[in-house]
């Protein structure tokens, strides 16, 4: 009988990532990117890590996001200035990245030192890159793309669960894709297109492993959680971070079945439209609200992890 792919991945990556524990491992994935996935996994990750007995810390990749320009944060702020529901969600969206900052600074070992990338290939002993779409090819474009495959150092290298996000590799991406990922001792992903990709360009073996969200259990999720809930009304949740009607209605007239109210994430301006309650939530409030949830209804992978190990672990 098969192990299930959760033991599987642990025994693994604990097998390659095998140093001695006093020795130092930095994890290089988004941190800088306000979305609940991202910084859940990013979370997940280290606090798994750190569980095991490895000194573990984050290295800020706020250098590689393109920032906005300046002409765009004027037209940004004309715009929020005369369209009522622009300014209600960039209001949402202040108080939500504060959220971020919050669980960031309370929850997250980083280091911002990283100005000088050849000094930090020095600082630790081994790089783990993943997880999220931070190898997708089309951010190969980036001039500091190679950060997110550790292409700064030569010591050990090894990838937990990062994803291509393409079920084939463009052509022109395909030689620095290979460049980069042959320099690592152990290479994983958590889709199977991933994996397949991955093994056909380098050759190596390359195991396909769970999500970080999912090394956790639920008694180690509910530590970030109130026991109380968020509020006293059963409620259908739904978490769409970009407007789909289709998927929308859907969400409304299955808690319309249910009688319950329904309850969304105001992650887009014309969620101000609806007939709902829309929360503002940072990584911790994204949790409470999923874990007392009747039903999550969702496309993106972290609620489908996320309430994976939260409702049935």
């Amino acid at each position: 009988m098969k192990e299930p792919i959760l033991l599987v991945s642990q025994k693994i990556f604990l097998k390659k990532i095998r140093v001695e524990k006093m020795n130092k491992t930095a994890t290089i994935t988004w941190v800088t990117y306000y979305n609940y996935g991202t910084i859940l996994q990013a979370y997940a990750l280290q606090c798994y890590l750190n569980n095991k007995g490895y000194d573990n810390t984050i290295l800020n990749d706020e250098f590689v996001i393109p920032k906005p320009s300046k002409r765009k944060k004027i037209l940004h702020a004309i715009a929020s200035f005369l369209i009522k529901e622009r300014n209600v969600f960039d209001k949402v969206k202040l108080k939500s990245d504060d959220m971020f900052d919050c669980f960031k600074q309370q929850y997250l070992h980083i280091d911002y030192d990283v100005v000088n990338l050849s000094d930090t290939g020095q600082k630790y002993d081994t790089f783990i890159c993943g997880s999220d779409q931070i190898w997708s090819p089309f951010s190969l474009d980036n001039l500091n793309a190679g950060f997110y495959y550790a292409s700064f150092t030569k010591r050990k290298k090894i990838a937990y669960a990062p994803s291509i996000g393409v079920s084939k590799v463009p052509q022109k991406y395909r030689a620095k894709l290979k460049k980069f990922t042959n320099e690592f001792e152990f290479l994983s992903a958590r889709e199977q297109q991933s994996v397949d990709i991955l093994h056909e360009l380098t050759g190596k073996d390359v195991i396909r492993v769970v999500d970080p969200t999912l090394l956790l259990d639920i008694t180690q999720w509910n530590i970030l959680i109130p026991q109380v809930r968020p509020c006293k009304e059963k409620y259908i949740l739904a978490y769409f971070l970009s407007p789909n009607p289709v998927y929308i209605n859907t969400a409304f007239e299955y808690a319309k079945r249910m009688g319950v109210k329904m309850k969304m994430f105001f992650t887009d301006k014309s969620y101000i439209d609806y007939d709902c309650d829309l929360i503002t939530a940072g990584p911790k409030e994204f949790l409470h609200y999923v874990r007392d949830a009747e039903c999550l209804l969702s496309w993106k992978y972290i609620c489908k992890y996320i309430s994976y190990t939260i409702f049935y672990i």
